[in-house]
């Protein structure tokens, strides 16, 4: 055993292999959480992932709760039944947060328009839909107004393809009307 003396005073003894059961429970809670949020997103009930997968609804409950060790061939099974990659139910960074998520969403949004127009300036449509002011209109509308909500009062806009200026009109007749 070894102890930990806080700036504080306060003393800790660490028990050997305390620190690694922790990381375990840690992961087992996550893999839980995410098997549960993904299964609720798809509106999946907890029967159908079982039949899918062969995992029992019993051994389903408990790994969601986060008290069942499952086996990677099980998780491995499950991940297929939820249509999601297991690293996704393993990884430390949140999958519906990521900057990977969020760029996937952005190109699979995107309009053929979109892409035609980002292609025209040799850009890549979900890069700037996800790192600049570009999209749909909604994804404008939006993208707009968490700068506006993060303090931006001022936005400049920087036309790059001079044949397309329909795009500009587009901004003014369709996107301002939206921003207060």
């Amino acid at each position: 055993m070894s102890e930990i003396t806080t700036f504080g005073g306060k003393t800790t003894v660490r028990e050997p292999g305390r620190e690694a059961d922790l990381a375990v429970e840690d992961l087992l809670a996550r893999v839980g959480d995410r098997v549960r949020k993904a299964r609720e997103l798809k509106g999946l009930p907890r029967r159908v992932i079982s039949e899918t997968s062969g995992v029992s609804m019993r051994y389903l409950a408990q790994l969601e709760a986060g008290e069942g060790n499952i086996s990677i061939g099980l998780l491995k099974r499950v991940a297929l039944a939820l249509d999601m990659p297991l690293d996704w139910l393993l990884g430390e960074e949140d999958p519906w947060n990521s900057d990977v998520l969020r760029f996937s969403e952005a190109y699979r949004q995107a309009t053929a328009e979109v892409r035609r127009r980002a292609e025209a300036i040799g850009r890549d449509a979900a890069d700037l839909c996800t790192h600049a002011a570009g999209g749909t209109v909604d994804q404008l509308v939006d993208t707009l107004g968490r700068w506006s909500d993060a303090g931006a009062d001022r936005v400049y806009l920087q036309v790059l393809d001079l044949d397309d200026l329909d795009h500009v009109r587009l901004l003014g007749g369709e996107v301002l009307p939206h921003l207060t």
